[in-house]
């Protein structure tokens, strides 16, 4: 997933995966892993980047938080 352009998804928002609708959409995704390497301060550089990429790329993209994996709920 790393390797698709910023620039493509932000234009289009795609499901993950193209038959199966129980999936996240692309921007889901990547804000999610965005959202979590923000907060790795063991890697300045990659959390400030994340950071970055959180507010200038995904800002207007107001999609819905992925919901948390049901192995982890309580």
């Amino acid at each position: 997933m790393s390797w698709v352009s910023a620039a493509v998804v932000h234009q289009v928002d795609r499901p993950m995966h193209r038959t199966r609708r129980s999936v996240p959409t692309v921007r889901q995704l990547l804000w999610h892993r965005w959202e979590t390497a923000r907060t790795l301060m063991e890697f300045p550089g990659l959390a400030a980047t994340m950071d970055l990429l959180l507010r200038r790329v995904a800002r207007p993209w107001r999609t819905a938080p992925l919901p948390r994996y049901p192995a982890f709920r309580r």
